[in-house]
């Protein structure tokens, strides 16, 4: 599975080769670029996940950078970092489409719980985006998303709500695998409150119900990294 790239844009060289170093060992694929200057191209060549964007550059200010890439890329997380503790600042970087503030200097642990929170946050919605239909097919099962019901040519699978919700958010994924905090950050809701134990339970009793309906290998099991739907979803409107 490739690596998610972060782009840190600082003109500080000793903070980028911080950053690279920590984040490289978190899982992260770090570029680092010192300006604004050719961002767009920067981005287009590394298509990276979130981007790192101190405000006080050269020739540029952060604000304006932050500007030009939101219209470049509607889907990449954006967290400014500032020396500044103005809320003017946060507000204005928020309204130009910033996902979040850390204010340096910084804890490294803090900062990669907002990349984190950011990323999974971007992936939430870029799922939801592309998945304005009424049902998904995977395999011999189809997923109605508006009545909450799996059914395949033997009638109806019998899903609760939960089960039902997990499988729809692998299915979105279109074969991706997404780890326990990304399906946590989408199961979540205000009657239940799962964890990561109860997540591979939940899977553990979907498979069971899966392999009744003749669909034993749908979801796959990917070791240190989380789960995936055999095969991508076909979208039928």
């Amino acid at each position: 599975m490739s690596k998610e790239i972060i782009l840190v844009v600082d003109d500080d060289e000793r903070i980028c080769r911080m950053l690279e170093r920590y984040l490289s060992k978190q899982g992260f694929e770090v570029k680092s670029a010192y300006s604004g200057e050719g961002i767009e191209k920067i981005i287009a060549d590394l298509q990276p996940s979130l981007l790192l964007l101190d405000l006080n550059l050269p020739g540029e200010h952060g604000f304006d950078i932050a500007k030009r890439v939101r219209a470049l890329d509607k889907k990449i997380g954006i967290v400014i970092l500032t020396g500044s503790g103005d809320s003017i600042d946060q507000v204005v970087g928020l309204e130009i489409g910033a996902d979040d503030f850390v204010s340096k200097p910084f804890d490294e642990r803090q900062l990669l719980a907002r990349i984190r929170s950011v990323l999974r946050r971007v992936e939430a919605s870029t799922t939801e985006a592309i998945d304005d239909r009424d049902t998904i097919e995977i395999g011999d099962i189809t997923l109605n998303l508006e009545s909450y019901e799996a059914t395949n040519k033997e009638g109806s699978i019998g899903l609760t709500t939960h089960e039902f919700q997990l499988v729809a958010i692998l299915a979105k994924s279109q074969g991706r695998v997404l780890n326990r905090d990304q399906i946590l950050d989408q199961l979540s809701g205000r009657d239940w409150a799962p964890y990561d134990r109860s997540i591979d339970v939940l899977v553990g009793k979907i498979r069971n119900k899966l392999k009744a309906a003749g669909e034993p290998n749908l979801i796959i099991t990917v070791r240190n990294a989380g789960y995936k739907i055999a095969s991508s979803g076909k979208v039928a409107n």
